[in-house]
């Protein structure tokens, strides 16, 4: 069977897609219209398969958290015309989960990169400029689903195979580790392979780390250092409202089974609390994902602001011999 996973849309959007082709035959246009209810956002397109159990299997293994997208806009790819969204970063992150899920079950997906629009018409044709107003409608977003294609008496005709909800929550985890943390300004989110130019720009935004990130080979090594590493986490710390990178963070398991955080924020914010945001909300995840965890957190010994930070989030500097103190690093216990 012929499949694909998408966002299906609310009556709201199909009604404002209704109207869009409305003015676009207004206009004289002529094409393959999609019908308002088989309209929908592709996240992968996965074609011809009867693996639907792998599938399914797959993207149980997906989690995200609800989130809105906005219609923007009016465009074609050669005679395919759709009507676009405002950027989301929860949006893009939900389809590179969905996507990183496929590809390490092995499943086959059209790799092309994602555009997020709804599909209006195809084979257009026209002999002047369409006018088209593109209303303006919001949608939530709260699940996703696997859908099965089939051509019935020359139609297209979609169903839904299964679906899967989104959590309502500001934490997700898995084997007791945040996946995704949200605070009141920030989203913290765990690092995929897609996740490479976020993350290198997070990291670089530290005064001692951007000459080495900023050379490419060197880059390389190190972004595949981070993917490999079986003792350490990485996260990117991303603004909640604009999808901004404002920094990176990483969970390091050098002291056995007690992990010790290490944040990067942008210095051009340090004055705006998001480093103290930062740690309070890793203390809370860990307080509620491992209780009695002892948590630590490390810095350089050169950087006073930061030193100061921590102890705001009451954190205690823990002698210099200890075990888990690199030489040029001071550690602070943070929990218990």
């Amino acid at each position: 069977m012929r499949v694909f996973i998408a966002i299906t849309l609310s009556d709201q959007v199909r009604e404002a897609m209704g109207y869009v082709i409305g003015d676009m035959k207004k206009s004289g246009a002529r094409g393959r219209y999609t019908p308002v209810e088989n309209m929908h956002l592709t996240l992968a397109f996965i074609g011809e398969t009867e693996d639907i159990k792998e599938i399914g299997d797959a993207l149980d293994q997906v989690t995200f958290q609800p989130f809105t997208i906005t219609t923007d806009g009016f465009g074609h790819f050669g005679s395919l015309y759709w009507i676009g969204l405002e950027d989301q970063p929860a949006l893009e992150a939900l389809v590179r989960s969905v996507r990183k899920a496929l590809s390490d079950a092995g499943i086959g997906f059209d790799r092309k990169s994602f555009k997020a629009h709804i599909t209006v018409a195809r084979k257009v044709e026209s002999r002047q400029a369409l006018r088209v107003r593109v209303p303006r409608v919001t949608m939530e977003v709260d699940s996703f689903s696997l859908m099965r294609s089939d051509r019935i008496k020359g139609r297209m005709k979609y169903r839904e195979l299964a679906a899967w909800e989104a959590r309502n929550e500001s934490i997700q985890e898995k084997n007791g580790l945040p996946l995704w943390l949200e605070s009141d300004r920030l989203v913290i989110r765990q690092i995929t392979p897609e996740d490479k130019e976020d993350y290198l720009y997070g990291v670089s935004l530290a005064s001692e780390n951007k000459a080495a990130y900023q050379d490419k080979d060197l880059a390389e090594i190190l972004w595949k250092d981070v993917l490999e590493d079986p003792d350490s986490i990485s996260m990117v710390i991303y603004d909640k409202d604009g999808g901004q990178v404002l920094g990176s963070c990483s969970f390091d398991y050098w002291s056995g089974q007690n992990p010790e955080i290490g944040i990067n924020v942008d210095p051009a914010r340090h004055n705006q609390g998001l480093g103290t945001e930062t740690v309070n909300r890793l203390k809370e995840a860990f307080r509620e994902l491992r209780p009695g965890c002892r948590l630590l957190i490390r810095t350089r010994k050169t950087n006073l602001s930061c030193q100061k930070m921590i102890e705001k989030c009451g954190g205690r500097k823990l002698s210099e011999d200890s075990k888990s103190t690199r030489e040029d690093l001071f550690s602070y216990l943070l929990l218990p």
